[in-house]
């Protein structure tokens, strides 16, 4: 990005962005800090990591070069910051039902009857790890900071949008199909994508079967955890993916995961 491409992307965010943390957290390592973003070059940083891994790569260009949405200013963002390297190397989007009604994954699923039952409820998204810094040690910390922010919270269900690469409709079938057979998928809440983004996955049982199941590791780690898939995949064509509605109870966790992440719930 050009220096002045820099200082025009860097005067929107100043525009838009209101600072404003609403649980802080703080975890620090020999090498990585674990915090939430409280400066608009933190800000700043994390949006240029998410545009150069969601949207740059997929094809799909701003003119102002950062990852920026509506719901960006009011939420928490959740970063590691590599302290050898001086950088930002993952972040995560945290929003939570204690400080707001409104969220994200809404754009694509009805959540109606998930939103409406007691419990408070934190939904993630936007998560992102620079390419040379996928050793585990990352995400494994920020998926700390998520269990600290979630005590802080009080929160009782975890959720968001977890992507899968790809809008080939068998691809889509085969996974669902795997999530199905594996007893993944949830029935505890009727959840379905919006018509906008939903498509029909009636496609060739051989064709399905053929296809080799490989999980994101952002996603392996949520159904690690206990979380289950709700609904069938929601087609995002702006960001050439499909997105699976993914929730995790937190009064239902898988044990170990519980005594690596969320002890102190």
């Amino acid at each position: 990005m050009r220096f002045p491409s820099i200082i025009r992307s860097y005067l929107k965010l100043t525009s838009f962005f209101k600072l404003n943390e609403n649980y802080t957290i703080k975890i620090e390592t020999d090498r990585y800090l674990l915090k939430t973003a409280n400066h608009y070059s933190e800000i700043f940083q994390l949006l240029l990591l998410r545009y150069r891994n969601f949207l740059s790569r997929s094809g799909t260009f701003m003119s102002f070069g950062i990852d920026l949405d509506e719901f960006d200013s009011t939420c928490d963002h959740l970063i590691v910051i590599d302290k050898v390297k001086k950088k930002i190397c993952g972040t995560y989007r945290l929003r939570a039902s204690t400080y707001t009604d409104i969220f994200y994954s809404e754009n694509e699923f009805d959540l109606n009857d998930f939103l409406k039952i007691p419990g408070i409820k934190l939904e993630l998204g936007r998560a992102c790890i620079d390419k040379q810094c996928r050793d585990g040690a990352v995400i494994n910390l920020l998926w700390k900071g998520i269990g600290l922010y979630a005590k802080k919270s009080q929160a009782r269900f975890l959720f968001g949008c977890s992507s899968i690469k790809t809008l080939n409709k068998d691809i889509a079938s085969s996974y669902y199909r795997y999530f199905k057979a594996n007893n993944l998928i949830g029935t505890k809440y009727k959840i379905f994508p919006l018509p906008q983004y939903k498509e029909n996955l009636d496609c060739s049982k051989e064709l399905i079967n053929n296809i080799k199941i490989e999980l994101p590791p952002l996603l392996r780690t949520y159904l690690a955890g206990g979380a289950k898939i709700y609904g069938s995949p929601a087609f995002d064509y702006s960001f050439k993916c499909i997105d699976f509605l993914t929730i995790l109870d937190l009064n239902q966790l898988n044990l170990s995961f519980k005594r690596r992440f969320f002890k102190e719930i």
